[in-house]
């Protein structure tokens, strides 16, 4: 996905400030789905924000077996 706009164009000194919770929200966002996040700003022509996602076709599902001790007997107890 693609997002341009028209504006001032983001900094590099925007890009990196740790107080920009929007830019903070897409990364985690992007990187917990495995995908990559790229933001481009070139000054007076607008940013760019491209998200890539990678789709998995077949995900194979998965099951976990948790092993139990058997019950005790009235005789164990």
């Amino acid at each position: 996905m693609e997002i341009r706009d028209d504006g001032r164009g983001i900094t590099k000194k925007e890009l990196a400030d740790p107080m920009s919770l929007g830019l903070t929200g897409m990364r985690e966002r992007v990187y917990a789905l495995e995908g990559t996040l790229e933001i481009k700003g070139v000054q007076g022509k607008g940013t760019t924000v491209t998200v890539s996602i990678p789709l998995y076709e077949d995900k194979k599902e998965t099951s976990t077996t948790i092993k139990r001790r058997p019950k005790k007997t009235a005789e164990e107890v």
